[in-house]
């Protein structure tokens, strides 16, 4: 912890905003990264907009199969992939048996919806 706020207080000198040294209360209550929740608007959508979604990236196949997720489970996949993507893909593939052209394509619209 201690080389971090190290860290950040040398960041913090550099730029022309600069108040001060960093504290550990500061760190905690000022110089938080924002929630990646508030990443997208999608990650509020009910399950009927994700249901509108996966028909408007032609995903029709994925309604039955994702049904009940809203918008907040997508931004988990979306999050697990980012962490790790050869196990989201292993688990979309026996999940929610994604195979073929179905997995690559709905990766390929949740990171677009997210990295928006």
């Amino acid at each position: 912890m201690a080389l971090l706020l190290t860290a950040l207080g040398e960041q913090a000198r550099a730029r022309d905003d600069y108040d001060g040294p960093i504290r550990a209360t500061q760190a905690t209550k000022v110089h938080t990264a924002p929630s990646p929740k508030s990443k997208s608007p999608a990650s509020n959508w009910t399950d009927k907009n994700v249901q509108d979604w996966l028909k408007k990236e032609k995903l029709d196949d994925l309604c039955d199969k994702l049904d009940g997720l809203d918008g907040s489970h997508l931004e988990e996949m979306y999050l697990e992939y980012s962490s790790d993507a050869n196990k989201f893909k292993d688990e979309i593939r026996s999940d929610y048996q994604m195979n073929g052209k179905v997995g690559p394509k709905f990766t390929v619209a949740l990171k677009t919806l997210f990295q928006k």
